[in-house]
């Protein structure tokens, strides 16, 4: 009697899916997408970028977001060799290209790699745009459960030490140690006080306590005047609510009835939890202005 022979298992092999960067004029595969390691922006942080949410193959508050690139640029003295229409329609081919229907779009300029002088003059810009798929915290099983969160040892830079309103990559790193902070101790995000020890923002979004039933977010005097912040707060006044931007003592986490971040990535995130504060419901106020965002991103 013969052997029975066993076929050989099959590979299993997985499509590789594609992927574009438009980089300096130029639309390039990802895996092109390099740079040098003397690059001004590599070593010194001279660079701003941008967020963007792509709904349905749309991306929400494009023009004010690279308007705000083109700001932050400004602000750092990097000088961005393209208009606002030219990277707007840049924005759609991109989009276009990588065949995205939700996603995320990074804009980005640096400085080159003529120089590691200070001076920063005679180093040229390059401008990156990517697009990015969505990551776990978009799924709808994370925004119904909510985040647990915890106030960070670190602060946020008074105002007049850094360029606030520019959105720049200088401004991460403690953003970076916080969140690590916070996984370290279990929890999914750090809230960052400022430098006189009031409630400046979350790692990377703004936060908002329902207390009697008003909406109450910290001035955006040491944290970025987020556009979802913007909408948010437009909406509730819209929904006949009370808005107020003020200092906010983090001691007064303990009166809030409901807490949410609000962020491009994901739009309103509940808190379920601050530690050694307490727990928090996803509640009506929250589910209602969440319900109002997502009828806007639907019909971009």
């Amino acid at each position: 009697m013969l052997p029975i022979m066993k076929q050989p298992l099959e590979k299993k092999t997985s499509k590789k899916i594609n992927r574009f960067v438009w980089l300096d004029g130029k639309i390039v595969r990802w895996e092109a997408a390099t740079i040098h390691v003397a690059t001004h922006g590599l070593h010194y942080a001279t660079v701003v970028l941008e967020g963007i949410r792509v709904y349905n193959g749309k991306p929400f508050l494009l023009e004010e977001h690279i308007k705000r690139l083109l700001d932050s640029a400004d602000s750092l003295q990097i000088k961005i060799p393209y208009t606002v229409d030219e990277l707007f329609n840049t924005v759609h081919e991109i989009i276009a290209k990588n065949k995205m229907k939700n996603g995320y779009i990074r804009p980005l300029a640096w400085l080159g790699d003529e120089s590691l002088e200070l001076n920063s003059k005679k180093v040229s810009t390059h401008v990156a745009i990517l697009a990015i798929p969505l990551n776990k915290i978009h799924e709808p099983s994370t925004l119904a459960a909510g985040l647990r969160v915890m106030v960070s040892s670190w602060a946020r830079p008074a105002p007049h030490t850094t360029p606030i309103v520019a959105k720049s990559a200088a401004m991460y790193p403690v953003s970076l140690i916080a969140k690590h902070e916070a996984e370290q101790h279990g929890y999914n995000d750090a809230l960052l006080l400022d430098y006189q020890g009031h409630l400046a923002e979350a790692t990377s979004s703004n936060i908002f306590l329902i207390i009697d039933g008003d909406l109450h977010t910290p001035i955006p005097e040491c944290s970025l005047n987020g556009f979802t912040r913007q909408v948010i707060m437009e909406e509730a006044l819209n929904a006949k609510l009370c808005v107020i931007e003020r200092s906010i003592h983090p001691d007064e986490l303990k009166t809030a009835e409901e807490i949410f971040l609000t962020g491009i990535a994901y739009g309103i995130l509940p808190v379920r939890e601050v530690l050694n504060i307490g727990e928090f419901h996803h509640g009506p106020i929250t589910q209602k202005l969440q319900e109002r965002y997502k009828i806007i991103t639907e019909n971009l």
